[in-house]
């Protein structure tokens, strides 16, 4: 049986938080001069700036909180699933992290960089052989094939045994891991095969508040609010000791049955109207699609005649995402949440069943245009430049949930 699953941390993207000095978040107190240290995964693109202006954005909205200073540090990706492990485990006061489908829990192993334990959930299961899926340094996925683990006693090999049902994985510096094929057996004789998506993280940093006055709750809520933080902190957990767990995404927010969620910020200095999305392609239909919209664009005036031939080609409003199929879809702009937004109707059934079966024919890439429109002439309309001057008036982009996430959505009821 092949069983195909993933692994996230069970806080999705977000910030855990230490109070130091005071009481800490568990009693919440208010003490002059206390510092609060958070440790803060955020998206790939997000960078300190951006995690700075929204705490400071948030903070300035709040009442009867406030802080002298903020610093915020970039810390490496292990540094910060330390502390969500930690947390998971149990040493403070919080729910335990879940295993996949499969049983399976991938950590990383503390004070070991590049060290992974992969954990069976079961004494009576063993690991016969795996290889793992990773992304190279020119962005292309490759296998690596590790073998069998050997004894524990191998503290140098790639994969060794460490204890019943638990098994210790070595990457090397800078690789990306995707997921890990696992060949497992059991004590009856029974094989089978699981593979496991790897704990997805984003850009990590360290923020340091100085000089804090009053109840960080209350700017805990402020980051929660959409009316106050452009990009809102989607889940907040707080625990019984001197930690609490947030999120600056929702976990998984396009897996909804029979929907898929794109959302997409405003880009910067631009004001476009919407945004035209082909999706998903794989990389030989991303370069047809570029190279339609290139021959579109080389008359002088084409980059007005596209936002027509995009209407023309427009995902019709409820109809599903369909396979193969060569519609646009039209993201509009939700002011409330300064980005551009949609929920598009699929077939997750089919969609999942064609992967299952065709899985080399169905991409995760995306072609995007964003097209300014004159508020004051509904007919001035246009597609703009991105990049810059030397730039193209449409770019690539790559949605990997996609692909990672697509075996294991949930389907609609029936």
């Amino acid at each position: 049986m092949n069983k195909i699953s993933r692994v996230t941390t069970a806080i999705g993207w977000g910030f855990l938080t230490l109070a130091v000095g005071g009481q800490g978040a568990a009693g919440f107190a208010a003490e002059i001069g206390r510092v609060i240290h958070l440790a803060i995964e955020a998206d790939e693109t997000m960078n300190a700036f951006e995690v700075s202006r929204k705490f400071d954005t948030a903070r300035n909205s709040t009442t009867d909180f406030n802080y002298a200073a903020i610093d915020v540090a970039p810390i490496e990706a292990e540094s910060y699933q330390l502390l969500d492990s930690l947390v998971r485990r149990g040493l403070l006061a919080t729910s335990e992290r879940t295993a996949d489908e499969a049983g399976v829990m991938i950590e990383p192993v503390r004070g070991d960089p590049g060290a992974w334990v992969i954990n069976l959930g079961s004494p009576d299961q063993f690991l016969n052989a795996a290889s793992v899926v990773y992304k190279t340094s020119d962005g292309e996925e490759t296998t690596a094939d590790l073998g069998e683990p050997v004894g524990r006693d191998r503290v140098d090999a790639k994969l060794r045994y460490h204890s019943p049902g638990c098994y210790i994985l070595k990457l090397e510096k800078d690789v990306s891991p995707r997921a890990v094929s696992l060949q497992l057996s059991d004590d009856a004789g029974n094989t089978s095969e699981a593979t496991v998506g790897w704990p997805r993280i984003g850009r990590c940093y360290l923020v340091t508040l100085t000089g804090v006055v009053g109840d960080e709750r209350r700017l805990f809520a402020s980051l929660q609010d959409k009316r106050k933080v452009g990009d809102p902190i989607k889940q907040l957990f707080p625990s019984t000791s001197t930690l609490i767990v947030g999120s600056f995404r929702e976990k998984d927010p396009w897996v909804r049955p029979g929907y898929v969620s794109l959302r997409y910020p405003m880009p910067a200095g631009r004001a476009p109207a919407r945004l035209w999305l082909r999706f998903p392609l794989t990389q030989a239909e991303e370069q047809a699609v570029c190279k339609l919209l290139d021959e579109k664009l080389k008359p002088a005036d084409g980059f007005t005649q596209l936002p027509g031939w995009f209407k023309q080609q427009k995902l019709p409003d409820g109809d599903r995402l369909n396979r193969g199929g060569d519609r646009w879809i039209e993201v509009p702009f939700d002011p409330g949440q300064n980005a551009f937004v949609i929920d598009v109707p699929i077939d997750t059934r089919d969609w999942q069943q064609y992967f299952q079966s065709n899985p080399d024919k169905v991409g995760d890439r995306a072609v995007l245009a964003w097209e300014w429109q004159d508020p004051s002439n509904d007919q001035d309309r246009e597609i703009l430049r991105v990049g810059g001057p030397g730039g193209k008036r449409y770019q690539t982009d790559r949605i990997g949930w996609w692909l990672q996430g697509l075996p294991n959505a949930p389907l609609p009821e029936k």
